[in-house]
């Protein structure tokens, strides 16, 4: 299973007795088999915690494996990086708030703060866990949600998409079935294929995900997982409805799904809703956050909020694959909210994307543009324009105004062509952005034209 990298670097594997029971055999054979995996190099036992892959065990892919897995990160990939890379393009489609819009002073402080009394501690590992004081302060905002958990069971990240890929790393095997939202997170999907998962695509209606088509697929693919943003979707910016979280957490208790919660836009919420990590209780629910979005894009903080013994787990993983996030991070954002900068931040923050939400929509619909649903929050429009099947041929135009955005089919699963765009509100109000918008709604309107006349 290693050599077929079905188990990845940092795996857990099962216990000695647990691995005895469901081969049949007694705990000798099992033991044996154990040690010459330890006295290969390919395993590693830590006592008391249990045997895992060790970090270089995994075969190089060869050459054609190689071009099947580049074939499946593929173009989009390398496009979507250009929204974190510097450059005089408007980045209309990213996924993060512009730099003037973040709390520099306040976190300043806090750096300046942290080295005058953090010491020698600047340069020690981090724990698995992550600084207790700051998993004390995310739990109070987590409750915030009406997610009511206890220290054993939050653990810090370094960013969001590190807790997935700590989940994925964890409890998902080479060859599983899972199902994400489609349209989606792009990352997640290139992580879970380069696992050598089976990515399922559940469609997003904008009150949530199509249940009729979920529970088909459960039935069809009996998937082991379901990542889903609840609040505030990416991309297209819907909250699930309360009565569709109340059917979803039921089909996945009654099909045995484990659901992973996404949760990365939390703190940008106009007002607080449900998580399904409330209504399903954190036995069925991994629930996944992160601040980056919020604070700084170098500063990768992100927690994951489970069971104890998931926690534990993943914990395990984190040990082996980069022993702690870093010290000096954890303990500047700690200090951020020690000081109320993350109260304060959050206020401004959704005061000014309330604003600029509300204008953004106000100029699409007038200047003709659908909206797939109008957010409760946060930065992120689902937008098309009525007469244009492909998308594709928005963001072509887009780089005559000097914007950068990518065409919808990127957020699908399956790479399919689509007519809507990802908009971020906080660039919306460049004179750029609408310059694009204004001129992609005449140039639709005048090809309508032209296609009329020439039918007539």
């Amino acid at each position: 299973m290693i050599a077929e990298r079905r188990l990845m670097s940092g795996s857990k594997l099962p216990s000695i007795r647990r691995l005895a029971a469901q081969s049949g055999v007694s705990l000798f054979p099992v033991v044996e088999a154990y040690d010459r995996l330890v006295s290969r190099g390919l395993v590693c036992s830590r006592p008391g915690v249990g045997y895992f892959v060790v970090e270089g065990a995994i075969p190089a892919l060869d050459l054609a494996e190689r071009g099947v897995l580049r074939a499946q990160i593929d173009e989009r990939s390398r496009s979507i990086q250009r929204f974190n890379l510097p450059g005089d393009t408007l980045k209309l489609g990213s996924g993060v708030i512009p730099e003037p819009w973040r709390d520099i002073d306040g976190l300043s402080a806090a750096i300046r703060q942290v080295v005058r009394d953090a010491g020698g501690s600047l340069v020690d590992y981090g724990t698995p866990l992550g600084n207790p004081q700051l998993r004390a302060a995310l739990l109070q905002q987590a409750a915030r949600f009406g997610i009511d958990a206890t220290m054993p069971e939050i653990m810090l990240t370094a960013g969001i998409s590190h807790g997935l890929d700590l989940v994925v790393r964890c409890f998902v095997q080479r060859g599983d079935t899972v199902l994400v939202d489609d349209p989606g997170y792009f990352n997640l999907f290139n992580l879970l294929r380069m696992q050598g998962v089976h990515v399922v695509g559940v469609p997003r209606l904008p009150n949530g995900p199509d249940l009729a088509c979920l529970e088909t697929l459960v039935k069809t693919h009996r998937p082991t997982f379901y990542f889903v943003n609840t609040v505030l979707h990416n991309p297209t910016g819907s909250t699930i409805d309360p009565r569709v979280c109340m059917r979803l957490l039921f089909l996945a208790e009654t099909y045995d799904l484990r659901i992973v919660e996404d949760d990365v836009h939390a703190d940008l919420e106009f007002e607080p809703s449900d998580r399904l990590a409330k209504l399903g209780g954190r036995e069925r629910v991994i629930h996944v956050g992160g601040l980056s979005k919020l604070l700084s894009s170098s500063l990768r903080i992100g927690y994951v909020i489970a069971s104890s013994a998931v926690i534990d787990m993943l914990a395990d993983v984190k040990a082996h694959t980069m022993v702690g996030c870093s010290p000096f991070a954890e303990a500047v954002v700690y200090e951020w909210f020690r000081r109320g900068g993350h109260r304060r931040h959050t206020e401004r923050l959704r005061a000014r994307l309330h604003a600029a939400m509300h204008d953004t929509m106000r100029e699409l619909e007038a200047s003709g543009w659908e909206l797939f649903v109008r957010p409760k929050g946060g930065s992120l429009l689902w937008a098309r324009l009525p007469g244009i099947d492909d998308s594709a041929e928005l963001a072509a135009n887009a780089e005559y105004h000097g914007v950068t955005i990518a065409p919808g089919s990127y957020y699908h699963v399956d790479n399919n062509v689509s007519p809507w765009l990802r908009i971020n509100v906080a660039y919306a109000r460049d004179r750029r952005a609408l310059s694009f918008l204004q001129d992609s709604y005449a140039r639709d309107r005048a090809g309508a034209v032209a296609a009329k006349r020439e039918a007539s």
